[in-house]
């Protein structure tokens, strides 16, 4: 699966050369951030970025008219954006949300032999013993978990940590990968504290549980736990 930051730098590098030809975009690295409005996920201030080079061309002026070239793949964004003080923001596509709950290629495992409950932060905690009461009610097996749909995550937490995990491995300008962490550990102790994982509904409390435990995979591997 290709890695969403890779696929945002080259559309957007080529829609910069579509737009704004006179300027080598592809010698800057595009910056994508979380977005402060919680109608969209992700924001860049690429047109902010590329004003100075622009004659000091308004950055709302670049960004509308980038987003006039630009043609978002259905596989990792939607084409519903916005433009706001120079920052494009759009929102992540359900189906590259999906594959990331369901991508198999670092596989989610029920080993919790080598993880040090002490040392780990109390909401990981609470996940960790949750998952196992769910493994000894046996709430699903693993087959049925992997049936699992992100679009039954509909809640504001639940999303929140799907864009966390989408973006888990995204540059920053501040403090790199932990910076995604923290917010996803925080995301983690939100739903716990607000979400019950275990409901009675079988295909959402399969999705919340695998929702859970790719957080936690995250987190362990951060943490080094």
């Amino acid at each position: 699966m290709r890695m969403l930051h890779d696929y945002l730098q080259d559309t957007f590098h080529n829609t910069i050369a579509t737009a704004v030809p006179q300027i080598n975009a592809r010698q800057y690295t595009l910056h994508f951030i979380l977005s402060q409005n919680d109608n969209f996920d992700i924001s860049t201030p690429v047109a902010c970025q590329l004003a100075p080079l622009c004659n000091s061309v308004p950055a709302d002026l670049i960004a509308q008219t980038l987003l006039s070239q630009l043609n978002p793949d259905a596989e990792y964004i939607t084409d519903r954006m916005q433009v706001l003080n120079g920052f494009i923001n759009f929102c992540i596509s359900p189906h590259y949300l999906n594959r990331i709950l369901l991508d198999t290629t670092q596989p989610t495992s029920d080993d919790t032999s080598s993880f040090n409950l002490s040392n780990a932060p109390i909401i990981m905690q609470k996940f960790e013993r949750l998952l196992m009461h769910a493994d000894s009610l046996h709430v699903c097996s693993a087959d049925e978990v992997i049936k699992a749909d992100c679009q039954l995550l509909t809640t504001p937490h639940e999303h929140r940590i799907l864009i966390l995990l989408a973006m888990s491995n995204f540059p920053t300008l501040r403090s790199g990968h932990d910076f995604y962490n923290k917010k996803l550990l925080d995301a983690a102790e939100k739903l716990y504290m607000n979400i019950p994982i275990l409901c009675k509904d079988g295909s959402i409390c399969r999705s919340r549980i695998l929702l859970v435990k790719k957080a936690m995979e995250k987190l362990k591997a951060h943490l080094h736990l």
